[in-house]
């Protein structure tokens, strides 16, 4: 609860709405230390915006408020088909003040065309958009930006699976290594400059055993993930290692509590990619509880990324649970695109 006289006085920033836009102001709260601190609140340059006697709405987010002059019959009209439907909409399903400030640095870059990507590969698309957000490179498991998770894909490869999270395997609870799976199932293949190396690089999914001979078996009744593998077809599957389920879900929710999904479209100039970021799905509250369903219906797989170093050690990339972009919804309700170039 704020408390009384001035040094409580709180400023915050509010947006009058009309009927295809907002004008942004600031608004004051404040208790005075008499009349039992009756609370009060000041927005500037109210008198612009309607007259005496009518009648306003106020919607609060996180730290924004919205002022809507239900007296005005455009601004009435808005909460159908215009901006006022627009905003009520966004915060019914988790918006905040953070959501549209990083909506506004997207819609600032797509008008900045296409973008010389950093370096090159598959990563560059979600690099180069990072540089442009200003967000430093770093290998944390939290989301990207002020509580937000980024993934950035091109266009013309929007079928390919997405990560969700990488979550290591319960390495104490199935007594085995990085290194023993890396030996069991792995195998020799050259690397970039040609010299043969022991690699596990694959996709592990539910139920279908993959070249290597594994898959996955999900056990509701413990709540677990299992990762089974055949040696031989004509013996029992052998046990590889395990994921606590439970695990798994607090994972997604961490991540993707609140995830932008770009798409970029990509052009080759010479030995340069750039690329030009033109729309995005916003997801929020990820259904954590369907995970086993969806794994064991081959919705959500997982990628061994790992191989043996020169002095015997192991490298991995990530234990990378992944989902195809058009299966999106089955995890997270309620999407919401939006074109940035609008």
């Amino acid at each position: 609860m704020q408390q009384k006289g001035p040094i409580n006085k709180r400023m915050l920033t509010a947006n009058f709405v009309l009927y295809e836009g907002l004008i942004e102001t600031t608004v004051s709260l404040y208790r005075p230390e008499t009349k039992d601190g009756d609370p009060r609140i000041w927005f500037r340059d109210l008198k612009t915006y309607c007259e005496p006697y009518n009648l306003l709405a106020i919607v609060a987010t996180e730290d924004k408020l919205y002022v809507f002059n239900l007296s005005n019959p455009e601004v009435v009209a808005s909460l159908t088909d215009g901006v006022g439907s627009r905003i009520l909409s966004t915060i019914n399903r988790g918006f905040s003040g953070i959501v549209e400030e990083l909506l506004y640095k997207m819609r600032q870059i797509n008008k900045k065309g296409f973008i010389l990507g950093e370096k090159s590969g598959d990563t560059s698309v979600g690099m180069t958009l990072e540089r442009e957000l200003g967000i430093a490179p770093n290998s944390s498991p939290k989301p990207d930006y002020k509580g937000i998770e980024i993934k950035a894909g091109r266009v013309a490869i929007q079928k390919n699976r997405v990560n969700l999270f990488s979550q290591v395997p319960d390495w104490k609870g199935s007594k085995t290594t990085r290194q023993k799976v890396l030996k069991d199932w792995g195998y020799v293949s050259s690397d970039k400059q040609g010299k043969p190396r022991f690699n596990l690089y694959c996709t592990v999914e539910a139920n279908t055993p993959n070249p290597q001979g594994l898959y996955f078996s999900v056990d509701t009744d413990r709540d677990m993930l299992i990762n089974l593998g055949y040696k031989d077809r004509n013996l029992a599957p052998q046990f590889v290692v395990k994921w606590d389920m439970a695990k798994l879900r607090e994972r997604l929710l961490e991540k993707h509590k609140r995830t932008f999904w770009v798409s970029a479209v990509s052009e080759k100039v010479g030995n340069n990619e750039y690329f030009r970021y033109d729309s995005l799905v916003y997801t929020s509250e990820p259904k954590a509880s369907y995970m086993p369903y969806l794994i064991d219906t081959k919705v959500i797989t997982m990628d061994y990324v790992m191989h043996e170093k020169e002095d015997g050690s192991v490298r991995d990339h990530g234990f990378l649970f992944k989902i195809r972009p058009d299966n999106i919804s089955l995890l997270f309700p309620n999407p919401l695109e939006f074109d940035l170039r609008e």
